[in-house]
């Protein structure tokens, strides 16, 4: 139905990905360089507790909130939910109110985002479940308030990147989401950090946007600096 969740998938022991119909895209936004309407989340279960980040779930999942009230209130296990951008606070503040969750974000997310954001952790900091926080990163971005900053986060038992908007997975494989490769801000801060992550020992490799990288997420990585942005 609309609004429905429409895949969940394990993806490594503990983490879990999902997606759902973002309720604000319009055609318009599709196509080569743009975002498609199924947006990804992700749910970590560790023995002290469950871990969402970006989540998107409508009050009409009511099997998405049953399961949740067993994870968490049934079980007596707190709630930590991990936003990497502010455009992604999806479903955060309903989350928070239900289950007394922490809401986890970088400085410049909890500044646009005000009293939703409970914690703010910087460059890394080990956050709930083993995840290390990576960033901040500017991505690409026409805000006439500035420059728009977003985290990704390296799980490192799930050997996983978990990225916002700064890649995305596209037709032609994984991809740097960026209008101008020869922008300064891409050389100068953009793709040092895309390094920076292809350096870990990456199997998975979790956008926001777009299919996942299921094995080989380094040199997916790797491949994505040497490709063309993904840009209209």
């Amino acid at each position: 139905m609309e609004g429905s969740l429409t895949a969940v998938d394990l993806v490594a022991p503990g983490l879990w990905r999902w997606t759902a119909p973002h309720p604000d895209w319009e055609p318009a936004d599709g196509g080569p360089g743009g975002w498609e309407r199924d947006v990804a989340c992700l749910r970590l279960d560790v023995p002290d507790g469950v871990v969402l980040i970006d989540p998107l779930a409508s009050q009409e999942e009511s099997g998405f909130w049953k399961e949740l009230d067993r994870a968490v209130a049934g079980a007596g296990r707190p709630l930590t939910v991990v936003v990497t951008l502010h455009w992604h606070v999806r479903s955060a503040e309903e989350l928070a109110a239900r289950y007394d969750a922490r809401v986890l974000a970088i400085a410049p997310v909890a500044e646009r985002l005000g009293g939703v954001v409970t914690d703010v952790f910087g460059d890394g900091d080990r956050l709930p479940g083993g995840i290390v926080a990576l960033g901040p990163v500017p991505i690409d971005s026409s805000e006439a308030d500035g420059v728009v900053e977003e985290a990704a986060l390296w799980l490192p038992e799930q050997r996983a990147v978990v990225a916002g908007d700064i890649l995305v997975g596209t037709p032609e494989g994984l991809r740097v989401w960026w209008a101008d490769r020869g922008d300064p801000v891409y050389e100068r801060r953009v793709a040092p950090f895309v390094r920076r992550l292809a350096d870990l020992p990456v199997e998975l490799v979790l956008p926001a946007h777009g299919e996942p990288v299921m094995a080989g997420g380094s040199a997916e990585l790797g491949r994505a600096l040497a490709t063309s942005p993904w840009a209209r």
